[in-house]
């Protein structure tokens, strides 16, 4: 409770006359809750109008889950850790308060879509096919992302497709990393896992002896540019992982034996790769560098905003 209690005291307080968050009501006299666009156990996201008629995100966190869950941590985290980011690629915080009721965070609108969403159409067919152009400039934009997160010593530690959003510009795809939720300094000790099947395998196994937050954060990457080159259906058979496994260790030590197994890797997307990809040496480099077991192998953000296969054209034999 004293945690909760400091944390708390540092959020200015709205006017408690005023509504909690409600469709259709104004908050704090100047934004407009106009409808939900995410929920969780936790939180809801709702898309709000300021008094400039402008679109922001309001994450509305309940107080009441706060002790509760132990999420105290994770919420004055995320706040602390937004004030510090500013990027092109990570969506914009516009500041933080408390209603009676909740935690209330603003952040930059991005857009109704995320990678997930767009990889979903996709594959059902509701939209054309991803380009291989288009795959480069999404990814290079994420890999941007968590690189300014890395050098300003922020670990995101929950990648995935849901948390890049997806905006508009002039036609272009923009990306922006959302929700900090789970994010911590790059030092802080292994907690928070993250979403299968994207985890690294040292997360699953809280190996902490070999943990890195970095690299963690580069092997789920890696697992997002598989589901972007592959479909959102090929992680099962590629990284032998199902949501029936009763252990995640499990599926951890398949994933060693897929990465130490010459070749495996290759095959399994080869046999799976959207009919617009070639798995040339450039795009097999990132995938290995991204997915290499040894933690002192695994690329970091650096290694793959360099690497070839985004600074193309493209060139090279099949890999091998």
């Amino acid at each position: 409770w004293e945690q909760l209690h400091n944390f708390l005291d540092g959020l200015p307080r709205l006017n408690p006359r005023l509504h909690e968050p409600e469709i259709g009501k104004t908050l704090a006299s100047c934004h407009r809750v106009i409808e939900p666009i995410n929920s969780g156990a936790f939180s809801t996201v709702f898309l709000v109008q300021n008094s400039k008629q402008e679109y922001q995100a309001m994450k509305a966190v309940k107080k009441a889950t706060l002790s509760r869950f132990d999420l105290v941590k994770c919420i004055s985290n995320e706040v602390q850790i937004l004030r510090r980011l500013r990027h092109q690629n990570v969506a914009r915080f516009y500041g933080a308060a408390q209603s009676r009721e909740h935690i209330i965070i603003l952040m930059e609108f991005v857009g109704r879509e995320n990678l997930f969403t767009f990889l979903k159409q996709t594959d059902t067919g509701e939209r054309k096919d991803l380009e291989h152009s288009q795959a480069q400039d999404i990814f290079l934009q994420m890999s941007r992302a968590i690189g300014y997160c890395h050098e300003h010593m922020v670990s995101h530690r929950d990648i995935k497709p849901e948390n890049f959003a997806l905006g508009d510009e002039g036609g272009r795809i923009s990306i922006k990393l959302v929700d900090f939720g789970m994010a911590d300094d790059l030092a802080a000790p292994l907690k928070y896992k993250g979403t299968m099947p994207f985890i690294a395998p040292e997360v699953i196994e809280e190996d902490v002896a070999v943990y890195t937050a970095s690299a963690a954060d580069m092997w789920s990457m890696g697992v997002v540019l598989l589901e972007m080159i592959c479909g959102l259906h090929a992680l099962p058979r590629i990284l032998k992982w199902k949501r029936s496994m009763t252990s995640d260790k499990v599926h951890a030590k398949d994933l060693r034996i897929l990465m130490s197994t010459p070749g495996r890797l290759r095959v399994a997307v080869s046999e799976r790769l959207r009919p617009q990809f070639k798995l040339l040496q450039p795009l097999d480099d990132v995938l290995h560098g991204m997915l290499s077991l040894p933690i002192g192998c695994r690329w970091a953000s650096l290694n793959v905003l360099t690497c070839q296969w985004l600074n193309g054209p493209e060139q090279g034999p099949p890999a091998s």
